[in-house]
């Protein structure tokens, strides 16, 4: 055993070796706050109370104080007064507490009995009060393999795979469900659940996975929400690389995280892709919900990004796309066969200007 010193690059182990090396046995700097938070390992109460424990803001870091058993971790919030949108957390780690069992067990997602009661009443509840509604949670639930591999197999996340799979069919049950958000994995994977009746394609709802600021390709994801022209729902959801600092720590992460995932054969020597993961997911709302958002929240700007793309130029847009020859007292026209984003260019000879006007 031995230490890691925090004050090297690579967090160098110290103090380690057979006791007998030791004419004087080795010490860390003595700190009374640093110490195992002892608890039942079916409930997080005494870590969430460490939220509670604190001189930053905000106290509880968005926990609930007051949630007991498994459902300690677990809370709902809305993000904004002035659209009606909630986000549940849910607490889907492991709360089992089995002797014998192997490090995939203990890290699998479980929902018990407790937490489908409180996660099924959170739902019902955003349905009642005609609320949009984004799930998040730490384990993804039935995700495709990949980014690349669509296929879906219940159990690889899940310790019981009966149980996530009920998950899944639960979840279609409530419309208003945009969305569910995830980590775990720390992948960029966009995996789609299709409505299961094709009479009501507001039934479906999507997975997005995040990424981590540890392991390749070490992003964060953001998600904005459109209200369309015809009152149903655009998620974009774009990858955020980090802006760091030339040979510094975390520069220098990017190439030891892909390095660490080609030592463990996670990653083939000849994948250089970026597995990043950009998208534009639509939702189709209920009529209620349609009505009921007509007219809320405020106009956005239309946006365009133009990058270099095989055999040419990728025109990304929102709205209707536009182009002109000239900015002085410009004459926009439509682009009839920019129908969907990416629009998809020769490079122009001569300069071109192009915009997204409202759809």
């Amino acid at each position: 055993v031995g230490v890691v010193d925090g004050t090297t690059t690579y967090g160098d182990v110290i103090h380690w070796g057979p006791t007998n090396d030791f004419a004087v046995p080795p010490t860390v700097a003595a700190d009374p706050n640093r110490h195992i938070i002892t608890e039942d390992v079916t409930s997080p109460t005494d870590f969430i109370g460490e939220f509670f424990e604190t001189t930053s803001s905000p106290v509880g870091h968005g926990f609930h104080q007051d949630g007991t058993g498994s459902t300690a971790a677990c809370y709902s919030f809305e993000p904004s007064a002035n659209v009606p949108i909630r986000v549940i957390v849910l607490d889907n780690t492991c709360k089992e507490d089995t002797p014998g069992q192997s490090p995939t067990f203990y890290g699998a997602g479980w929902v018990d009995d407790a937490r489908y009661a409180w996660l099924t009443n959170e739902l019902q509840r955003g349905q009642s009060d005609e609320m949009l509604m984004i799930l998040a949670a730490h384990i993804p639930v039935c995700p495709q393999e990949s980014l690349t591999v669509t296929n879906k197999t219940a159990g690889k996340q899940f310790y019981d795979a009966a149980a996530e799979t009920n998950l899944v069919a639960t979840l279609h049950r409530y419309p208003n469900l945009l969305m569910l958000i995830a980590g775990h994995r720390h992948v960029n994977v966009v995996t789609p659940f299709p409505s299961p009746d094709p009479a009501r394609p507001e039934c479906g709802f999507w997975e997005v996975e995040t990424p981590s600021l540890r392991d390749f390709p070490i992003q964060f994801r953001s998600w904005e929400i459109f209200l369309n022209s015809d009152t149903n729902i655009s998620i974009v959801t774009t990858d955020v690389d980090p802006a760091t600092t030339p040979d510094s720590p975390a520069g220098k992460a990017v190439g030891l995280g892909l390095g660490a995932l080609r030592v463990y054969n996670s990653l083939e020597l000849t994948n250089t892709t970026s597995h990043a993961y950009n998208a534009e997911l639509v939702k189709q709302l209920t009529p209620a919900m349609q009505a009921k958002l007509a007219g809320c929240g405020e106009t956005q700007w239309r946006r365009v990004s133009v990058d270099s793309g095989a055999g040419g130029l990728e025109v990304s847009f929102l709205g209707r796309l536009q182009s002109a020859d000239s900015l002085s007292a410009p004459s926009w026209a439509e682009i009839p066969e920019a129908t969907n984003s990416p629009y998809r260019i020769e490079v122009p000879r001569t300069q071109q200007f192009f915009r997204a006007a409202g759809e």
